[in-house]
């Protein structure tokens, strides 16, 4: 169709071809196999000019519409990509949300002012489709394979003990030492809160630290 129309509009398939980066035996090969499938004689070739028949001008007309509408739709979508707009629900650890991906939030609403942003709080791990949340900043691979996870930034972890800690029990050598340490662990469980357990050594059910 845009073939036809430009080489309407041009006067010759050569001139189309050079505007749709074809060669003229490509854009002649292209309008046959369109008159083909219409069943009709678009235009009358010479080698000077194209010369449209009766049918031809009815479908140049309704082509041009056509591309028309179909170039103002492109062009709403391309603006929608550059401009978003509507509700964004984000879930969030505490903490990360906090530090990092408020303030990055806030940068992208004031960026642009038809969007709203809902950041939700929370160290569960929240599911994001029953939620409604349309992303979540994690710390952690995704276990859901609904979702696609892209890697933000790298997160390193560290073993923190109070000095009066390690002077009434000792610093450990090895990882495997932690295990007969009093140890602070965060638990995760599904959609449950996060909570903060102490686990004595002495505790026989407790996992060991990780």
């Amino acid at each position: 169709m845009k073939l036809f129309v430009h080489a309407v509009q041009a006067g010759s398939l050569s001139a189309a071809g050079r505007v749709l980066g074809c060669s003229p035996v490509v854009a002649s090969k292209r309008l046959s196999r369109l008159e083909g499938d219409l069943g009709v004689r678009l235009v009358q070739r010479s080698s000077r000019r194209l010369a449209l028949t009766e049918e031809g001008a009815l479908y140049f007309e309704r082509c041009q519409r056509i591309l028309a509408e179909v170039e103002e739709a492109e062009a709403a979508v391309g603006q929608g990509r550059q401009a978003a707009r509507g509700l964004s629900r984000v879930s969030s650890p505490v903490a990360l949300g906090r530090r990092w991906i408020g303030p990055a939030l806030a940068a992208l609403a004031a960026a642009h002012p038809g969007l709203t942003v809902q950041l939700s709080l929370s160290d569960a791990v929240v599911d994001l489709l029953d939620g409604g949340f349309d992303c979540a900043a994690r710390i952690g691979g995704a276990e859901d394979s609904r979702l696609v996870a892209r890697r933000l930034a790298d997160n390193r972890r560290v073993i923190c003990a109070a000095p009066a800690y390690l002077a009434r029990r000792g610093l450990p050598a090895t990882p495997a030492e932690l295990a007969q340490h009093d140890c602070i662990v965060l638990n995760r469980s599904g959609g449950m809160p996060a909570e903060w357990t102490l686990r004595p050594r002495h505790d026989p059910q407790a996992p060991p630290p990780r």
